[in-house]
Parts: structure tokens; C-alpha cells; sequence
């Protein structure tokens, strides 16, 4: 399905709150992704911090809340990601996404294998976000 079939729905259903979702939606993004960049870098650099329980209780805490959002709005639009293969490809990028992530933050054995692992996380979030702007599997 594409951006045409989707884009509609949200168009032309007035769904309260809809507005307000998708702006906390994207701002828990750029938050998210933003600390995610901090913690990776700070964890390379030899800090100790990024894996606290303070600074691992807050990406929870946004995670957590973001995907509460994004579950909220494929709700309100009736979105199925069996249907919508775009959706379905976000799923799978976002696995990819936290698996990599992970090794950037701690579970790399070296700093390179960390760094890598942070370009990879990078790269999968940026198709991530490509994806959902187009509403298609292949945003190119």
C-alpha cells in the first residue's frame, strides 16, 4: 500500500488528538534518537554514565513513551503492518536498530566494533524515518 492509500485516512477521519500525537511522536524521535547519539558517543569516549541506572531509566522512560505514541496513532488510523508493508519494514529496521544500538553503547568488545555498530544504528534510523515519511518500503 502506499503513501496514497494511507495519507487519506489521516486527511480525511477527524481523529481527536491525532494533531498532538503525531507532534509528541516526532519530537520522542528526535529525543530518543538525540540521548541514544550522547549515551554511544559518551560510552566510547570512557565515560561512565551512559550505562547508570539513571541515564538507562530515562531511555526507557522515552522509549517507552514514544512507542506509546506510535502504537496510538496506528490505532487511531487502523493501520496494520501485515497490510501497510511500509510499517511492517519500521518494525524490522527498529529491531535492527536497538540490536545495533546495544552494540554501540556496551556490548561492542572493542571501539571500533562500538563505532560501527553506532554507524549502523544511525544508517537503520535514518531508513526508518525515510520509510515512514513515504509511507512505502522503498522510499527512493
Amino acid at each position: 500500500m502506499d503513501m496514497h492509500s494511507v495519507q487519506p485516512l489521516a486527511m480525511s477521519v477527524r481523529v481527536p488528538y491525532y494533531g498532538l500525537i503525531k507532534y509528541t511522536h516526532l519530537n520522542l524521535v528526535a529525543c530518543s534518537v538525540g540521548y541514544f547519539v550522547i549515551r554511544a558517543l559518551a560510552s566510547q569516549a570512557g565515560h561512565g554514565w551512559p550505562l547508570g541506572t539513571v541515564a538507562r531509566r530515562l531511555c526507557v522512560i522515552v522509549d517507552a513513551l514514544l512507542l506509546t505514541a506510535g502504537a496510538s496513532l496506528w490505532w487511531m488510523l487502523g493501520l496494520d503492518p501485515t497490510v501497510q508493508h511500509w510499517l511492517g519494514l519500521r518494525l524490522i529496521l527498529l529491531i535492527g536498530y536497538i540490536v545495533a544500538g546495544s552494540f554501540a553503547i556496551k556490548r561492542g568488545r572493542n571501539l571500533r566494533q562500538r563505532r560501527l555498530a553506532l554507524i549502523i544504528a544511525l544508517c537503520l534510523v535514518s531508513l526508518m524515518a525515510a520509510v515512514a515519511s513515504q509511507h512505502s518500503a522503498w522510499p527512493f
